[in-house]
């Protein structure tokens, strides 16, 4: 299974979305009035997902992919992807729609701290704790910022399956293990409650890493898993 993982920095200033625009980007009419910052993490996400369309065809893609109703981005029939964005950065994660049936990804600057009671929105009850407990090199702030982005790359996953919105408490973050050679880290994230066609229980398997402040979370689910788990 192949999938692509790209990514650019962007500063918040009109000689960026000047530069992007020059690139074959266009600001679509939904958001010709709005404030500089959400045209440029537009563009800027855009340009990531027509690399990332390129480079996986091997063929240029130049075009800026439209909206859906529900704001999500609109692939191309053949693919399946997700967009990412958040201060000076932007992601895209691009497979072939017959390899997974969902892609999920998000990224998160560190979570300054949680004063305004964040880890009760964002966890189910002692989760943050028992993850804590078993003394993965992370620190409180990160293993918050990597709870609230593992559960936000579940929900860009499956939403297009389930077309159902669910919030935090939805799913846990199980376990996380580390692979020391690469300094990535894996996790499980498990339904607290059905959703949609997933059950109670069922488990996701994400990716993520920290680049200094900056937390980058992959949800997958292969075609393949999908297809069978619908069997059952």
């Amino acid at each position: 299974m192949k999938v692509i993982h790209t990514e650019i920095e962007f500063s918040v200033s009109w000689e960026e979305r000047e530069r992007l625009i020059g690139q074959g980007l266009i600001i679509p009419e939904a958001l010709d009035r709005a404030v500089l910052k959400r045209q440029v993490e537009f563009l800027a996400g855009r340009k990531c997902a027509a690399n990332g369309i390129s480079q996986l065809t091997g063929q240029y893609f130049g075009e800026t992919l439209p909206i859906n109703e529900d704001r999500s981005p609109q692939w191309p029939p053949s693919l399946i992807g997700s967009i990412t964005h958040t201060q000076g950065y932007a992601g895209a994660l691009v497979g072939f729609r017959q390899e997974f049936a969902g892609l999920g990804l998000d990224a998160e600057r560190l979570i300054e701290n949680d004063s305004k009671g964040m880890a009760k929105y964002i966890c189910c009850p002692q989760e943050l704790d028992k993850l804590l407990e078993t003394g993965i090199p992370l620190d409180r702030r990160q293993t918050l910022t990597l709870v609230f982005s593992a559960k936000e790359s579940l929900f860009k996953c499956i939403f297009p399956l389930v077309k159902t919105f669910f919030g935090f408490h939805e799913a846990k973050l199980t376990q996380i293990l580390e692979d020391r050679t690469s300094g990535q880290f894996s996790g499980t994230l498990e339904l607290v409650n059905a959703v949609g066609c997933f059950p109670k229980g069922f488990q996701f398997e994400t990716a993520f890493q920290f680049r200094e402040d900056l937390c980058l979370t992959k949800t997958m689910l292969p075609s393949k898993v999908y297809e069978k788990f619908l069997m059952i």
